[in-house]
């Protein structure tokens, strides 16, 4: 509330009027963000697509709620079987490997495997990956699975203004490979996260959204594929880990874009209907019983 109260106080030398909070709606306005390297050229929207953002909403609550119950499953099924201490660690070694040989056998394969031409990209040839194209083009799904999930990954669905940059596959499979490879890996006897993880879900599909959308609207309505990645980010993590304020005041205060303030939490806000509150009780639980289990231990 402080950064919306500054900046529409400070909009113009004349004092608030109704139509500074436009800004914060998409509708007009300069906007700065630090996403992209100059200050032109943002990611943009129009009230009309707030039913969309509501649908984005819909979808990353259904994807919260079926990797929550797929992971309640998992981890149940681990409790079952009791694994000993070298058998927590054979598995983290097996489930390495065959995520790191997925990540970079999918790349390859003919099906999967689409080249695009790296000159005019915003950010540049260090960003992407050339992998198994021609000189100057670089490889979608490599360069997406195989760059920094937080450095390099979110980044470029953020950031990238061409439409063409990542196809509709491209972002499917890039999203779906990271959420399998994140349902299995987390419930592991290792220190792991998935915020990172979550975001970069959301934004590949919600980049893909944008694009399947846009094969069905005229040029005067084609949406911004950047937006639709913000703003699916922040649904995915939000269908997962059920915050609200501090998720929607992450999000605009690492894009720097505070116009997205209320698309974010529509679509997180969507997003908090699903079942992953399972997540919170399941981690609970485990946290409870691995307690009890250790002061037993050293009871005895």
């Amino acid at each position: 509330m402080f950064a919306i109260l500054t900046k529409i106080l400070d909009a113009d030398e004349e004092g608030f009027h109704i139509n500074s909070m436009a800004i914060f709606n998409g509708v007009s306005g300069e906007k700065k963000s630090n996403l992209a390297i100059d200050d032109s050229a943002h990611p943009d929207f129009d009230l009309w697509e707030y039913f969309l953002f509501a649908f984005v909403g819909a979808g990353g609550g259904v994807v919260g709620g079926l990797f929550c119950s797929a992971n309640r499953k998992l981890a149940m099924l681990r409790a079952k079987l009791s694994l000993s201490t070298a058998k927590k660690g054979l598995e983290v070694l097996i489930i390495s490997a065959v995520c790191a040989t997925t990540i970079w056998i999918l790349p390859s394969l003919p099906i999967l495997s689409k080249c695009g031409d790296i000159t005019g990209k915003r950010l540049g040839p260090s960003y992407f990956r050339q992998f198994n194209c021609e000189e100057g083009e670089y490889n979608e799904l490599a360069t997406l699975l195989l760059n920094p999930l937080g450095a390099k990954g979110i980044t470029l669905l953020f950031t990238e203004d061409d439409p063409e940059a990542f196809s509709i596959s491209t972002c499917i499979v890039a999203g779906l490979c990271h959420l399998i490879i994140l349902c299995v890996a987390f419930g592991m006897s290792v220190s792991a996260g998935i915020f990172i993880p979550l975001l970069f879900i959301g934004s590949a599909w919600g980049r893909a959204f944008s694009l399947i959308c846009n094969l069905f609207l005229d040029a005067d309505w084609q949406l911004d594929p950047r937006t639709y990645a913000i703003i699916g980010s922040a649904a995915t993590l939000g269908g997962v880990v059920r915050v609200l304020i501090s998720l929607t005041a992450i999000v605009c205060h690492t894009t720097s874009l505070s116009f997205f303030m209320t698309p974010i939490m529509l679509a997180t806000l969507v997003a908090q209907n699903g079942e992953s509150d399972q997540c919170v009780h399941l981690m609970c639980s485990v946290f409870y019983v691995k307690t009890l289990y250790h002061i037993f231990h050293l009871s005895w």
